[in-house]
């Protein structure tokens, strides 16, 4: 079951205020000349190849303030903290959180006081998330229903989220498209699944292929024999792995099968047919990270794993 959201204290108006004072004035810089042509050209890139509603803009713009690498190494928020030296110590470590936003697609789950409590589909986890324009902006939002947003925090106070970018609202009796919208993308994205630290059996797998010495440590290696025994991960975590650690894969295959001519790039296609041949005896199926619990439950399964960490 998803934990339910902590008790913590409630950030203050003038914060929350603030906050948002501070997000206009963000996207007020991203909007300004300087940064006009790149700005147009991310937004277009960004949608479909017709032009984007005005969602799909919001949503773009915000992501262009907040994330997007401009050609310097550097983002629009780093170069708006950098353009005012007036921000006092408490904005700016406002504006730092920001760096990495949530998003998700989320359920409606209560409302809390002024805030509202999201179980995003994705990580199975809660979020308080609150409105820059007051807790009235939340009333209008269907009972049970559902959410495509992006949160940013509400800093210094934890587990406090603020709305960011547009909202995209889905009645209850949405639920079977809202969950094949979340099964997509978790499968396009599945970094948004591994914000849940239940959910990172598979750093450690990461961590491994990083450095093969690792594998001498049973814990490390039994996680990579219980990716292949397994008969509900496919292939594809194990393509990633050797592509992303091209240096050290033929080492960790070598170390924990104990097989010292093992190359990835001559036996790992035959590893994978022989470890896993009920995946290639039937049309195959796109490889998805570890699905929450209540997604799974929309999606009239009990628990769908086809790649991602061992949980139950």
């Amino acid at each position: 079951m998803p934990r339910p959201a902590r008790n913590h204290d409630e950030p203050s108006a003038s914060l929350i205020e603030r906050s948002a004072e501070l997000k206009r004035a963000l996207i007020g810089f991203a909007l300004s000349p300087r940064f006009e042509r790149q700005m147009e050209r991310f937004v277009l890139e960004s949608g479909s190849d017709e032009i984007p509603d005005e969602g799909e803009a919001i949503d773009a713009i915000d992501r262009f303030a907040l994330q997007h690498t401009l050609p310097n190494g550097k983002t629009v928020l780093d170069q708006f903290l950098a353009s005012r030296p007036d921000l006092t110590a408490a904005d700016r470590e406002i504006l730092r959180s920001w760096r990495d936003p949530v998003e998700g697609i989320f359920e409606i789950r209560r409302k809390d006081g002024d805030s509202l409590v999201l179980l995003n589909l994705l990580d199975d986890l809660e979020y308080r998330t609150y409105s820059n324009t007051g807790p009235a902006a939340f009333r209008p939002l269907p009972k049970h229903g559902f959410v495509r947003a992006r949160l940013i925090p509400i800093s210094p106070v934890p587990d406090a989220w603020l709305a960011s970018g547009s909202m995209r609202v889905y009645r209850k009796s949405a639920a079977a498209d809202v969950a094949q919208a979340a099964l997509e993308l978790a499968t396009k994205l599945p970094e948004l699944v591994y914000r849940n630290p239940d959910k990172i059996e598979y750093g450690r797998l990461r961590d491994l292929f990083a450095d093969p010495a690792l594998a001498a440590d049973k814990r490390y290696a039994d996680v990579l024999r219980g990716y292949l025994r397994a008969e509900t991960i496919g292939p594809l975590p194990f393509r990633r792995l050797a592509a992303a650690h091209p240096q050290t894969v033929n080492a960790v295959f070598r170390k924990v099968l104990r097989q010292p001519n093992f190359t990835w790039a001559g036996h790992g296609e035959a590893l994978l047919r022989r470890r896993k041949p009920w995946y290639y005896e039937h049309e195959p199926r796109p490889d998805i990270s570890v699905l929450g619990a209540r997604l799974s439950e929309l999606l009239g399964q009990q628990i769908m794993t086809v790649h991602g960490p061992l949980l139950r």
